[in-house]
């Protein structure tokens, strides 16, 4: 197995990002303006082993949600990650772009909200009846979250990529060991 020249790097920015999202959580700071897609988004792209790519995101999700809880929706709030993850190995390995980011970071949070969002609208005793109806009213009952969640995709993503290019391009880690 030929590991990532940059894995310690790449984990400790995800480690960071999810410290964020365990701290966000406990002090209500921002509702859904999370860390988690980005580094979905970041492992697929950078991280060269496709198991460490899909299972190291997965494990930092699972590990902050051991510190916020865990909810009857976990299967399809993991789901979303790892459809968010395969995005981000076809749309963004060897083909990043700035640009690139932006939009795979939009559809990110579209993925997210029609996929946990739908969980909440199929899972028993919710308050939406489980017609087309009830899927739309819980669809436009979540639209106010939505604006979070964008603006933590873009925010995170462009973090973590940013810090991720600066470090490759200054070659900082190896003037760091000298």
């Amino acid at each position: 197995m030929r590991l990532n020249k940059y894995l310690l790097v790449i984990v400790v920015l995800m480690i960071s990002a999810v410290m964020f999202r365990v701290f966000n959580f406990h002090y209500n700071i921002l509702l859904n303006f999370s860390p988690i897609a980005a580094i979905a988004l970041f492992g697929a792209a950078n991280l060269k082993n496709g198991k460490l790519a899909f299972g190291i995101p997965m494990l930092v999700m699972f590990v902050s949600d051991c510190f916020i809880g865990f909810h009857n929706t976990m299967f399809f709030t993991y789901s979303s990650f790892a459809l968010i993850g395969l995005l981000g190995f076809v749309a963004l390995r060897n083909k990043f772009s700035a640009g690139r980011l932006v939009l795979i970071s939009l559809l990110s949070s579209l993925i997210f909200f029609l996929v946990t969002n739908f969980g909440v609208w199929v899972m028993p005793n919710t308050m939406y009846s489980k017609d087309f109806a009830g899927l739309i009213t819980c669809y436009i009952s979540a639209i106010p979250f939505f604006g979070n969640t964008v603006a933590g995709d873009l925010f995170f993503s462009t973090v973590l990529f940013g810090i991720f290019e600066w470090i490759k391009q200054t070659n900082w880690l190896v003037k760091a060991k000298a």
